[in-house]
């Protein structure tokens, strides 16, 4: 028997201020009854009305907006113990009390799951990619110069960026941590694999920009004392993120509300602000830099020809291709392409998975897990100074075969 809730109007502080006086008034009144009640409960999500024992309470999932991608119709069950407490999964590693949030996830899970299987297997070809570019990075002395080592410290950071966004995927969102214990079970391994991919994620930006920077650097500053640089740049890629991830950590963690803390903390909050706002900095300044990079490119471009004419036309027409291919090949490398897929607000996000999901989907795809595949592409397999290394080996390579032939 299941007893229904209309907690479905009610925004999330509402909900849990009722829940309180819900809780006062049962208090105050259960020792009138002759029946068993499991007392009024909020869970983060919803608030849990007074159940008699041995039924099972029911609310819309419309009650339950973090859950984020509940099927309309669906509903929410939790079950009231013949003693009068709520049933705990004996799964829970937080020994709360639980509830069933399945038919709010399950129509679009499937489709959800499959978007996420194409962005495992995008991360893991970009995780190969970057592994065997690193490789070729470290195994080749002359390779050996500042912007090589800038590029090893980027792709470093794609590899780990990419390594903790397949965990997640496989750990947490396919085998829903984030739904064990009635929406709001929090464990130390998922909430340190969330700090860790945010840390990850805010260097990978910062490796970005420390790209951008110093390609600009070059440019317009006559002399770079590269040593010095590089401190600079290690003191961005690295430290910085460590600061901002632990002032966002400190202050999520401190905070006790059970909303803050619900579903492995993916509920959105205003903390999020603390390396949101890095992350687009880092994305408007390398987007600033790219312009201006692609500016000095052009006033730079200076070739003879027999006219003036002849000079005026070889100079726009090749200045152009190289200012082209310049800003082709710059924007994975400076993280510019993020452009392409825009923040969308909570309140939106329905409506555009409904309008644009597919197209939206296709484009995150190409922008995220795959940059550090066309970032390997691009500054290592096809790189001229990475084949003319590898053309110096392979001659003695072969030489050395043939001795043992």
């Amino acid at each position: 028997m299941a007893e229904s809730q209309e907690t479905g109007d009610l925004d999330e502080s509402t909900a849990e201020t009722h829940c309180q006086q819900l809780w006062a008034e049962w208090n105050e009144t259960q020792h009138s009854e002759d029946k068993i009640f499991c007392e009024p409960f909020f869970d983060s999500l919803i608030c849990w009305e007074a159940t008699e024992a041995g039924t099972e309470a029911m609310a819309s999932c419309v009650s339950a907006p973090h859950v984020g991608i509940y099927a309309n119709g669906g509903n929410v069950t939790k079950y009231c113990n013949p003693d009068g407490t709520w049933w705990v999964h004996p799964a829970s590693v937080t020994n709360q009390s639980w509830a069933n949030y399945s038919q709010c996830v399950m129509q679009e899970w499937g489709q959800a799951l499959g978007v996420n299987d194409l962005f495992v297997a995008g991360y893991a070809i970009s995780l190969v990619m970057i592994v065997c570019a690193l490789i070729i990075f470290f195994y080749f002395r002359s390779l050996h110069c500042t912007r090589i080592t800038i590029h090893k410290n980027l792709f470093i950071s794609f590899m780990f960026n990419n390594i903790a966004w397949i965990l997640w995927y496989k750990l947490v969102t396919d085998a829903q941590w984030q739904y064990s214990s009635s929406g709001s079970s929090t464990t130390h391994g998922c909430v340190t694999l969330h700090i860790i991919i945010h840390y990850f994620l805010l260097s990978n930006y910062m490796w970005m920009l420390c790209e951008g920077l110093y390609l600009h650097t070059l440019l317009v500053v006559a002399f770079v004392e590269e040593r010095k640089i590089m401190i600079y740049l290690f003191l961005i890629g690295w430290l910085f993120p460590v600061v901002i991830i632990s002032i966002y950590a400190a202050l999520r963690g401190s905070f006790q509300h059970e909303e803050q803390r619900a579903m492995c903390w993916t509920s959105p909050t205003n903390y999020d602000y603390i390396f949101q706002l890095p992350v687009a900095a880092s994305v408007i300044l390398n987007f600033v830099f790219l312009i201006n990079i692609v500016r000095v490119l052009l006033m730079k471009v200076r070739l003879p020809a027999a006219t003036a004419e002849d000079q005026e036309r070889n100079q726009a027409s090749t200045g152009h291709r190289k200012a082209v291919r310049a800003l082709l090949i710059l924007i994975p490398l400076l993280g510019v392409q993020h452009f392409l897929t825009p923040y969308i607000a909570e309140e939106d996000k329905e409506a555009h998975k409904q309008t644009n999901f597919v197209a939206y989907v296709c484009i995150q795809l190409f922008v995220i897990p795959l940059q550090g595949t066309w970032v390997a592409l691009l500054f290592c397999f096809f790189n001229s100074e990475v084949s003319f290394s590898r053309d110096k080996i392979l001659p003695m390579t072969e030489f050395s075969a043939s001795l043992l032939i």
